[in-house]
C-alpha cells in the first residue's frame, strides 16, 4: 500500500486511497547453444540468448467499485545481438454484487508501446486485449472466463476455476 510507503499507518493488504504499487523482475536465460547453418551443420560458434523485464505498477480505487491500473516496463532481449524497448499495461476492473455473489469485469491492454529492434528488423511486443469477469458463488469458489484478443492471433476465451480452503486449523 502507498500509505505505508510514504510512512504513514501501516495496513497490510488493505486498500486505502493511495492504491498500492508493485514491482517486478523477470529474467530468463536459456543456456548456451551450438551456433547451425541452414544446412543443419555446426559452424563451431555458440551464443546464450537472454531475456530480462523490470516493471513497476500503481493499482487502485476510482470509486467504490471502479478500480484502476497502470504498469511501465523495461524489456530487454538478446539472441546474439541485444534489443530493448520500453511498454505499459493498462487495467480497468468493475466490482459488483449478482444475485448477492460478488461479480467483477474488467478490460485490459498488455504491451502497449515499442518494438524491439534487431538489425534492420522491428518486432513489436505481443499486444492484447482482454475482457474478463468472475464470479464468486460460495465464499471458497470462483470462477472466471477471459476472452483474449491478441494483435497477431484470432480471438481466444480462457476459463478458470478456484478454491480456497484451509489447510490447517489457522
Amino acid at each position: 500500500p502507498v500509505a505505508s510507503i510514504l510512512g504513514r499507518n501501516r495496513r497490510e493488504l488493505q486498500t486505502n486511497q493511495l492504491g498500492a504499487v508493485g514491482v517486478a523482475a523477470l529474467y530468463l536465460d536459456t543456456g548456451r547453444l551450438d551456433e547451425i547453418d541452414n544446412t543443419g551443420a555446426a559452424t563451431g560458434g555458440s551464443f546464450t540468448p537472454q531475456d530480462f523485464a523490470a516493471m513497476v505498477a500503481w493499482g487502485g480505487a476510482l470509486t467504490r467499485s471502479l478500480d484502476a491500473g497502470i504498469s511501465l516496463k523495461y524489456v530487454s532481449s538478446r539472441i546474439k545481438d541485444t534489443a530493448s524497448t520500453g511498454a505499459a499495461d493498462f487495467g480497468l476492473r468493475l466490482r459488483e454484487r449478482i444475485a448477492g455473489m460478488p461479480y467483477s469485469a474488467a478490460v485490459s491492454l498488455h504491451n502497449l508501446g515499442g518494438s524491439l529492434r534487431f538489425h534492420r528488423e522491428s518486432d513489436p511486443l505481443p499486444l492484447q486485449l482482454a475482457l474478463s469477469q468472475s464470479l464468486r458463488p460460495t465464499r471458497n469458489i470462483s470462477l472466471s472466463l477471459d476472452l483474449v484478443a491478441p494483435r497477431d492471433n484470432r480471438i481466444y476465451p480462457a476459463l478458470g476455476a478456484e478454491f480456497r480452503g484451509a489447510v490447517g486449523p489457522n
